[in-house]
């Protein structure tokens, strides 16, 4: 995900997250890292969804990739490896769910792209998507529940070349 000032963002236990992006060019992955910055004892999960389209609007889809069982209980961190194959112009979501109640790094919302381009109201942007999920599971395809987020995102380092 790009962006500057990153910040932190407290997860709400069993909440998956989901957060629009394209890749600028080929990318092959090799692993998929987020930033523990305050501990919990569990697991978390982290997935690449591809896009589909409900009533007109973006959402997750299927479940292409993802990594799971990383431990929370500590900071710092937490990279899973995998391999998959990003392509440009092509719509994806990074997808987060933990276990507990954990602090992550975070994009603050000034410094994000909108990507989605729905607006609440006049004063906030809708910057993520997310649902009420079931420890650190990653459904396939997605729940098409969804529930607009505002504010900081989580920040899911794509590892890769």
């Amino acid at each position: 995900m790009g962006g500057t000032a990153l910040t932190t963002l407290a997860l709400t236990a069993s909440r998956q997250y989901f957060v629009p992006f394209t890749a600028p060019r080929t990318v092959s992955l090799t692993g998929l890292r987020i930033s523990v910055t305050t501990a919990a004892a569990g697991t978390a999960a982290i997935g690449i969804y591809g896009n589909t389209q409900v009533s007109g609007n973006d959402t997750p889809g299927a479940l292409l990739a993802s990594v799971t069982g990383l431990d929370t209980g500590t900071t710092g961190d937490k990279t899973g490896a995998l391999s998959y194959t990003l392509y440009p112009g092509t719509l994806y979501w990074a997808s987060l769910i933990c276990s507990a109640a954990v602090a992550v790094r975070a994009l603050a919302v000034g410094s994000i792209q909108t990507s989605l381009g729905r607006v609440v109201n006049n004063a906030n942007v809708v910057s993520l998507l997310y649902v009420a999920g079931s420890g650190s599971t990653l459904p396939d395809p997605a729940s098409t529940s969804l529930t607009d987020g505002t504010g900081s995102v989580p920040a899911i380092y794509l590892v890769g070349s």
